[in-house]
This record gives C-alpha cells, sequence and structure tokens, in this order.
C-alpha cells in the first residue's frame, strides 16, 4: 500500500476517534506526529529488518508511541495512526505475523486458515469448490449445489 493511502486511512482513524473519545486530535501541532506514526512502520527496510516483521506486529506501536505517553494526545494520535496502518496492511493479500518471534501467521482480510498441510488458500476458491451451499462462481452454479439443490426447469434455461 502506498505511503498517501496509509496517511488518508490514518486521518479516517484519527477523526473517528475524535467522534468517540470526544477529544481534539486535529490540531496543527499533531499532524506532523500522525503522518509521521502513519507511515512509521514501513520504515523498517531503512532499520536493515524485513518489511512486515517486527514493526507490524501488535505490540510495536505501544514501543513506538511510548516516548509520548506524558502528552496524552498526542499518545493517542500517535498509537491511533500506527494502529491504522496496521488494520490497512491487513487488507491486502500479503500476510504478516501479529506476534514476533512466534511462527504463527494470521492471514490477512483476504486469505482464510490454513489448511492441514500449512498451505494457504483463497476463501473464495474453497467455498466454491466444496461447499454444498448454492455458490454461484463464474456465473454458473458449483457441483455440490448441483446434487444438493438441483435445478428447476426455469433456472435450466436462464444458466
Amino acid at each position: 500500500m502506498r505511503w498517501i493511502t496509509h496517511i488518508a486511512i490514518a486521518a479516517l482513524f484519527i477523526k473517528l476517534m475524535e467522534i468517540s473519545l470526544l477529544i481534539d486530535l486535529s490540531s496543527y501541532y499533531l499532524w506532523p506526529i500522525i503522518i509521521l506514526y502513519a507511515v512509521l512502520p514501513d520504515f523498517d527496510t531503512l532499520l536493515g529488518v524485513k518489511h512486515r516483521t517486527y514493526t507490524h506486529t501488535l505490540y510495536a506501536p505501544f514501543i513506538a508511541a511510548l516516548p509520548l505517553l506524558f502528552f496524552q494526545p498526542a499518545f493517542i494520535a500517535a498509537l491511533t495512526a500506527y494502529l491504522s496502518h496496521i488494520f490497512a496492511d491487513m487488507l491486502t493479500p500479503r500476510r504478516f505475523t501479529f506476534i514476533l518471534p512466534e511462527a504463527h501467521r494470521i492471514p490477512s482480510a483476504a486469505r482464510s486458515m490454513a489448511d492441514k498441510d500449512g498451505e494457504w488458500w483463497r476463501a473464495d476458491s474453497a467455498i466454491s469448490s466444496s461447499s454444498p451451499l448454492p455458490v454461484i462462481h463464474n456465473g454458473s452454479l458449483n457441483d455440490g449445489a448441483r446434487q444438493n439443490f438441483p435445478l428447476s426447469q426455469e433456472q435450466r434455461y436462464l444458466g
């Protein structure tokens, strides 16, 4: 995801936090902090760390925002911007680990859980190929749906 997208999503999250917490986080002196913390997780390659590893964990935002702990609006803004970056990266198909150095990978929103062999599979292909429910895929019903839900005469002519 591009840096400008991370900043835009952070701005959205900041506005949501302002509404939910009823505090002012859009002051002019907080925007440099918001912009910095919205793109800070992607600085991992500059530090010589593999991308989407330690800077994309659940504890990294708290460690990164720790210097701002005693200034509450800046701490909340930095924490929100950093967490918005992690949320935005979850929407991409690339996966990453929330807790390191554990070997367990949590799938992104575009993926499903690992099968018994540890291979990753796409949720839409698994549903369309093995579901007993009628799932329309590429304009037709899958095989499991045809067996469990036979088509009527009218439906056969439509599809």
